[in-house]
């Protein structure tokens, strides 16, 4: 393609062989002077106008695009407070579509935990038992709904260290039991939202990704 294309037709002629000579040099523009005016395909406008280069066959860009950063885990559930799981069953299984798995009292003693799979998607319901409980507190003071999403984290304490050190509050960090390890980003550092990062069943519903991965 002309080096020449790669300046638009819009821009007035004078200023187009301003451009051309600095990048290629005064030598060639009288070679170029004749492909200046030439008009740009409906391709290669679109992707100068949209900041790509590909469509024109030059390699760069931006080259933050190629440092992204990788996903800290995967989704196991998100977890709503309500009054009582058996009146919202109504809803979930009624309305939504979604399976009731089981309903279990928390090791706390505090509350109970109704799960349900609505395809992929696993929804966790808290009901308060105890009445003086952080659950019941939070429903007192917020009313039902969103009470925190859980992703499964892999190397969880490497990774908590890894966010504290990028300025994420982390809370309620359970590292000693292995066979309950969990940690909590502070919703002050999640714009509002709570999320549990878990690495055991027990915080997790479901089997975590890196173990279905290994079998």
């Amino acid at each position: 393609m002309p080096v020449a294309r790669l300046v638009p037709a819009a821009v007035p002629p004078k200023r187009r062989l301003g451009i051309l000579k600095s990048m290629i040099g005064a030598e060639e523009l009288e070679a170029l002077s004749a492909a200046v005016d030439a008009p740009l395909s409906a391709r290669e406008q679109a992707a100068l106008e949209g900041g790509t280069t590909d469509a024109l066959g030059i390699q760069g860009g931006n080259d933050m695009a190629d440092e992204s950063t990788a996903p800290i885990g995967r989704f196991d559930h998100i977890g709503i407070a309500v009054h009582s799981i058996e009146r919202a069953r109504a809803f979930f299984e009624g309305a939504l579509g979604a399976t009731h798995r089981k309903t279990v009292l928390h090791a706390s003693g505090d509350f109970r935990l109704g799960l349900f799979d609505l395809h992929d998607f696993c929804i966790e319901l808290l009901e308060p038992v105890n009445p003086e409980g952080f659950l019941a507190k939070f429903l007192e003071r917020r009313g039902e709904g969103f009470h925190h999403l859980t992703l499964q984290t892999p190397d969880l304490e490497t990774k908590t260290v890894v966010l504290e050190e990028q300025g994420v509050r982390i809370v309620d960090k359970s590292f000693d039991n292995p066979e309950s390890i969990d940690a909590f980003i502070s919703p002050k550092s999640a714009h509002g939202l709570l999320i549990q990062l878990g690495q055991t069943l027990g915080p997790l519903n479901n089997r975590p990704y890196w173990e279905a991965d290994d079998a």
